[in-house]
């Protein structure tokens, strides 16, 4: 009888340790991003213009967003072509999270997805990119 309350307390407190150690899904999400940018970045992302700055996870109520931060490189002609093909560069972005492997645990909370490029002299924000649920499903 004393080892059977023995074994219970035992594996009651276990499971109580193991369940109490689990991180909550912002908690999850932020450190992964932390741990992106500080493996990966900064990172050139191959056109000789764009360099991946960050990836940053941030609590919004109940769910939550994904933002990568990119700066471009680019002079004033480069700009306003940028600027002209916003549409093309924003279904290439959902495209991106739509069909991309490392999203599948951020799509499937539920998640907000935000895309920023930022002019690399002036660090001014050049273009914002912002994707719900509803737009990625």
């Amino acid at each position: 009888m004393y080892t059977r309350i023995v074994k219970f307390v035992l594996s009651f407190s276990f499971l109580f340790i193991l369940v109490s150690c689990r991180e909550s899904m912002h908690e999850r999400f932020k450190r992964e991003a932390r741990e992106y940018t500080e493996q990966n970045c900064p990172c050139s992302m191959g056109d000789g213009m764009t360099v991946l700055d960050s990836m940053v996870y941030a609590e919004k109520s109940s769910l939550g967003e994904w933002a990568i931060h990119y700066s471009v490189f680019l002079n004033e002609e480069q700009k306003k072509e940028l600027m002209s093909k916003k549409d093309e560069l924003e279904r290439l972005n959902l495209k991106f999270v739509q069909n991309s492997p490392i999203f599948i645990k951020q799509k499937e909370a539920g998640i907000d997805f935000a895309f920023m490029y930022y002019d690399a002299e002036t660090k001014t924000k050049m273009l914002e990119c912002r994707y719900t649920k509803k737009d990625y499903e």
